[in-house]
Parts: C-alpha cells; sequence; structure tokens
C-alpha cells in the first residue's frame, strides 16, 4: 500500500515537473512574418557565367539581422496560368526534369533544371533575394525565359 502511495506521488511530481517547465518556457512573445510577391520578367534574369544559372537579384529590406539568425524563411514558385487558374504553389527549390528529343522526337536524353533562392543579409539595410535558374547540363546562358512568380515569407 506504501509502495503505490510513493509509486503515485512520484508520477504526480513529475508531471507536475513536466507541467511547470513547459509553462515556464512560454513567454509573451508573438511569432511574426511578411509575406513579399516577386513578380521576374525575361528582362530581369542575368547570366550569372561562375554559378553557370540564370539570376535574378532584388532588394529585401524587411530582412533584418534578427530574422536571418533566429528566423526563417520559405520560398515558393506559382506553376501554371495565373490568377488561381490552373495554378499550383511548389515549395522551392522546385526541380522538374526535360526530356531531349531529336529530330523523330524520339527521347534521346534528359536534364533537369532547379529553380531555386538565396537570400543575404547586410547590415545596412540592403538585404537580397537571388532566384535562380540551373540545369543539370549548366546551359541556359540563351534560354528563353519565361515570367515567373515568387513568394517569400519570413517567419520570426
Amino acid at each position: 500500500m506504501v509502495q503505490k502511495r510513493i509509486t503515485s506521488l512520484v508520477a504526480c511530481t513529475f508531471l507536475l515537473g513536466i507541467f511547470f517547465i513547459v509553462t515556464s518556457c512560454e513567454d509573451d512573445e508573438k511569432t511574426d512574418m511578411v509575406v513579399r510577391s516577386f513578380s521576374v520578367q525575361p528582362s530581369d534574369w542575368h547570366w550569372d557565367n561562375v554559378e553557370k544559372r540564370q539570376e535574378a537579384v532584388f532588394d529585401l529590406p524587411e530582412l533584418t539581422e534578427q530574422i536571418y539568425k533566429e528566423g526563417a524563411n520559405i520560398g515558393y514558385i506559382f506553376i501554371g496560368e495565373q490568377k488561381f487558374e490552373n495554378e499550383v504553389q511548389k515549395l522551392l527549390p522546385y526541380n522538374f526534369t526535360y526530356p531531349i528529343e531529336d529530330d523523330k522526337g524520339e527521347m534521346i536524353g534528359q536534364y533537369t533544371e532547379t529553380i531555386s533562392y538565396d537570400i543575404k543579409y547586410k547590415a545596412d539595410g540592403k538585404s537580397t533575394v537571388a532566384f535562380y535558374i540551373q540545369s543539370t547540363d549548366l546551359e541556359g546562358e540563351g534560354v528563353n525565359l519565361l515570367d515567373y512568380h515568387f513568394r517569400i515569407v519570413l517567419i520570426w
């Protein structure tokens, strides 16, 4: 009987301890976020001969040191017709494999294209986001680029 009471007392003490630890870790700070949309036109893309990819760089002044060091960033691309007609939102990086066909339409190879982004924090308030398109064959300097629509979410 005494053994059962001691076991129950230990279990209750353990559960109360967990409760106090969990509630003491809570603070009054709330989570904030900023959502930025970017439309990248064909003229915004520039070939980076070092990285072998197309890049488009934009200012991202909302990116602070606190967000960069302690927050999170999430990037999306919109694929398909815009304005919610047959449009899908994809998490970056986005990979797609294309066939390479000969003159007869027969597949003779393939390559994969990666669309992604980098963010760069700068203390002078000139932080940037760079979107890029890179293919596995590391070519694409003269490709026909389309309009692309991206979204960056900063959370802290």
